[in-house]
């Protein structure tokens, strides 16, 4: 480990918790800011919005976490061999355990980005039926950009990603129901 490997740990754990404590007070003052410019049914509105993305965000933390998390590890230490055996450093196995549960909660947004898009008729759920076919590829491909190369890990990351991209087109049908 390097000198300051266990102060960068405790620094990152010291941020994340700070921001995780500090979000419900940050989230109501963005509030207090935006809703004087809002109308009615955006002030209704803002609550759900809330809602669904921090549920999604909390879906995707705890699929990195509880299930892509072990199966990347397992890979990872596989690749050692009889003479070479892999050792993690704290601060290593951190920053891959936060970008790996970041990247997650972000991608799982899609459905919330697609509703908002749909919204301001930016995206439509015709064009998210249509585009499929390059969907499926774009998250083969990013999927085995992203994940450890082998294939569990691989469907691991791609299931859920088809899985949310077909809500996107559901979720997209709801809000432009809505706005029309």
């Amino acid at each position: 480990m390097k000198p300051v490997g266990m102060f960068v740990v405790r620094m990152e754990a010291a941020l994340l918790a700070g921001a995780l404590l500090a979000s419900p007070f940050i989230l109501y003052q963005m509030w207090r800011f935006v809703a004087p410019g809002l109308l009615e049914h955006e002030r209704r509105a803002f609550p759900l919005a809330v809602g669904a993305a921090s549920l999604c965000f909390l879906g995707g933390v705890s699929m990195a976490y509880w299930v892509v998390l072990p199966i990347a590890l397992r890979f990872l230490v596989g690749l050692g061999t009889e003479y070479v055996q892999p050792q993690f450093d704290i601060a290593h196995y951190v920053g891959f355990l936060l970008r790996l549960c970041l990247a997650f909660g972000v991608v799982f947004q899609l459905p919330v980005f697609s509703y908002f898009l749909t919204r301001l008729g930016v995206l439509t759920p015709k064009f998210l039926q249509r585009s499929r076919r390059y969907a499926v590829v774009a998250v083969v491909v990013l999927a085995a950009l992203l994940t450890p190369p082998d294939v569990a890990s691989q469907l691991l990351m791609a299931g859920p990603l088809l899985v949310l991209y077909e809500a996107s087109i559901w979720v997209s049908k709801l809000a432009d129901r809505k706005r029309r």
